[in-house]
């Protein structure tokens, strides 16, 4: 049985909201007011502002003066800004939520790849609900963070099959660097390496984009190392076994935390 869409709306909180030193001193009631004030401005989309009337209303839900406290945690940026207007503001509110410009440009590109038959059409009843009320009522609200996943999912499993850049970070796996270390005695692996991250970032368009970086990495090395005679590198000392090449690869790459 097909699970049915979570339609809520929510809001984004990091893992350390309650232990950051601007809210684990507030009292429980200012605690309480802050994140209702970020409900409400989510729900209504109002990127963090408040009118007088709606922070008074909500702050007056409890005894202490949660206002003055949230204006009051921290001497340069308080978790409440009083504005000229009467007003107040979320400090960091977009930071961490989606503006409404933010969401109508979302709305907009779905609406779009909707037109191009790109989503699924929704039921009728959904229609009809949402329809009669032209940009009103739900097809005003942010579409939920559950959809906007499954887009990121999906883009980002295109981008895959149709291969990716170089990862400035990127390394090779333990079974590349012992292949090398078998094909290609003496390379310098680890300088090589280098070369190879710059070259390929460095690299516009297109051709920078590749399914294999794996292959790719071990391709270079191979010709690096016919460019070089097939030489080894390494003068004087006994010949190194294979497995006394690949463990001195891995070595290097781990002291320079490649």
């Amino acid at each position: 049985m097909a699970r049915e869409k979570d339609t809520r709306l929510f809001i984004r909180l990091d893992l350390d909201y309650a232990d950051h030193p601007k809210i684990i001193g507030l009292s429980d009631a200012a605690f309480r007011a802050h994140v209702t004030m970020m409900l409400y401005s989510r729900k209504y989309m109002t990127d963090g502002v408040l009118s007088g009337p709606v922070a008074n209303r909500l702050g007056s839900q409890w005894d202490t003066d949660v206002l003055a406290e949230l204006q009051s945690n921290d001497a340069n940026a308080p978790s409440l800004l009083r504005r000229e207007d009467g007003s107040y503001e979320l400090h960091g509110f977009a930071d961490m939520q989606e503006t409404r410009a933010e969401i109508d440009a979302r709305t907009a590109r779905n609406r779009a790849n909707g037109a191009k038959g790109g989503r699924p059409k929704k039921p009728k009843e959904t229609q009809s609900v949402t329809g009669s009320g032209g940009d009103s009522g739900a097809q005003t609200k942010a579409e939920t963070e559950t959809e906007t996943d499954r887009e990121v999912a999906k883009a980002t499993s295109t981008r895959t099959a149709r291969g990716s850049r170089i990862d400035p970070q990127w390394m090779p796996s333990r079974e590349d660097i012992a292949a090398i270390a078998e094909q290609c005695p003496g390379l310098d692996t680890q300088t090589e390496h280098r070369s190879f991250v710059d070259y390929w970032i460095s690299v516009a368009g297109a051709k920078g984009v590749k399914l294999d970086w794996s292959a790719t990495w071990r391709n270079w090395m191979r010709r690096k190392f016919e460019e070089r005679g097939g030489m080894a590198v390494r003068q004087g000392g006994p010949k190194p076994t294979a497995g006394d090449r690949a463990r001195a690869i891995a070595d290097e790459f781990r002291k320079e935390g490649l």
